[in-house]
């Protein structure tokens, strides 16, 4: 009787481990579970936030995109309007100059008149001034080389090689006037390329383009 209760009590030992190791396995497989689940959610919150952070500073690379290109927009319109105004101003100093002359001067005095007036003249903070050729490609002012004024100068090239002041004459025999912009590299110890912006107007008494 003895061995019997004492076997009946070894089966419920043993009944006690193996629910104790099933239910131990089960709480491991749920924490496993758990813990899965945990990471999969972080991964998909890290994921989410990050792509949160990418589209804010999308957004934001994006309004200042904008905001510089605005900006750059305004400064080329406010210069463009600056260059018309000063040509046309140049151009109308040219023809009085001219127009009160011409009677009792000669063209070669009349010229250089029309040169020492325009010559010395600088705007937008020094970096304007007025440029004259012929539509043979001659330099009539040139204030930033005058030891070109007097010759041709078809062979000077922009930034990318190319011949310009041919580019810039063949532009004003199609229309008297009109805007024109080419590459240049800028005289500094950095040399670095910019783009030159030129409003050219035709004076038709000496086929000259301002």
């Amino acid at each position: 009787m003895a061995k019997k209760s004492s076997f009946i009590k070894l089966i419920q030992l043993w009944g006690i481990i193996i629910i104790t190791a099933i239910s131990g396995i089960i709480a491991a497989l749920e924490i496993a579970d758990l813990y899965q689940n945990f990471n999969s959610r972080s991964d998909e919150m890290r994921t989410n936030y990050i792509e949160h952070q990418k589209q804010m500073i999308k957004r934001e690379v994006n309004r200042v995109v904008d905001m510089v290109q605005h900006e750059i927009a305004q400064s080329r319109a406010a210069a463009e309007t600056t260059l018309k105004t000063r040509i046309y101003e140049a151009h109308s100093i040219a023809q009085n100059i001219y127009n009160q002359n011409k009677s009792t001067r000669s063209s070669r005095e009349i010229q250089k008149m029309i040169r020492d007036a325009l010559s010395p003249v600088r705007y937008q903070q020094g970096s304007g001034y007025f440029f004259i050729i012929t539509l043979d490609g001659n330099a009539v002012l040139f204030p930033g080389k005058p030891e070109k004024e007097g010759l041709n100068i078809l062979d000077i090239t922009d930034a990318e090689g190319k011949y310009f002041i041919k580019d810039m004459i063949e532009k004003n025999m199609k229309s008297d006037e009109g805007f024109f912009e080419y590459p240049w590299v800028k005289t500094d110890s950095d040399k670095n390329e910019v783009v030159k912006i030129s409003f050219l107007k035709k004076f038709k008494p000496y086929n000259w383009i301002i």
